[in-house]
């Protein structure tokens, strides 16, 4: 375990932020193999990805520091510092509104709850079949991206429909994997059978 300072944010002359932590080893880390090193330190620079990416840009132009700019490029130098800040900063907005939602949606799905109104997008796809197939494994991410766009291809805009239709057949969908001996589907392969069977028999 390390010991850590936090010396806070701090921007520098080229305007990315980033939190800056003094480590070095803790009490517990004694004997041979630390000894000699326990009392250095170290700092620990934390960006997310955007200012990462606009140090990496700013380090391209060879400007280490503000006077180096020059005059008549400093107006779009700082324009894009700035486009690279509020970039970063949307996107943690969308980061946290996302989390907000799958939260919603856990919320509900825990009382036994699901809006069969709302819209068809990847998180209510995955709540859905989590919702209407508990029993059911729960299929890779990639694999709901792609039934989202099977179903949309098809005409799903909203789940009412489609938990209609899997209502009606999933009688008939137990019986035939009962009788294929291949074992228990998982939630996304339920869908797709279903829909298989209606396309070739409607």
């Amino acid at each position: 375990m390390a010991d850590v300072k936090t010396t806070g944010s701090k921007e520098n002359e080229f305007g990315y932020m980033s939190d800056h932590y003094i480590v070095k080893l803790g009490k517990e880390c004694s004997g041979p193999r630390y000894d000699e090193i326990k009392q250095l330190k170290c700092e620990i620079q934390v960006r997310t990805i955007l200012m990462d990416a606009w140090d990496s840009v700013s380090h391209h132009l060879d400007y280490k520091q503000e006077i180096d700019i020059p005059s008549q490029f400093r107006r779009d130098f700082y324009a894009l510092s700035g486009l690279f800040y509020v970039a970063d900063s949307h996107f943690e907005i969308l980061r946290d509104s996302i989390t907000k939602l799958w939260e919603k949606l856990d919320e509900n799905m825990n009382k036994g709850q699901f809006d069969l109104s709302q819209e068809m997008n990847y998180d209510t796809l995955r709540a859905y079949l989590r919702w209407s197939l508990p029993d059911r494994i729960s299929s890779e991410n990639s694999q709901y991206s792609e039934l989202l766009a099977e179903l949309k291809e098809r005409g799903y805009s909203q789940f009412r429909r489609l938990n209609e239709v899997l209502t009606e057949n999933m009688l008939f969908f137990e019986t035939e994997e009962s009788l294929s001996g291949l074992g228990r589907f998982v939630d996304v392969v339920v869908v797709r059978i279903i829909l298989s069977y209606l396309r070739n028999y409607s």
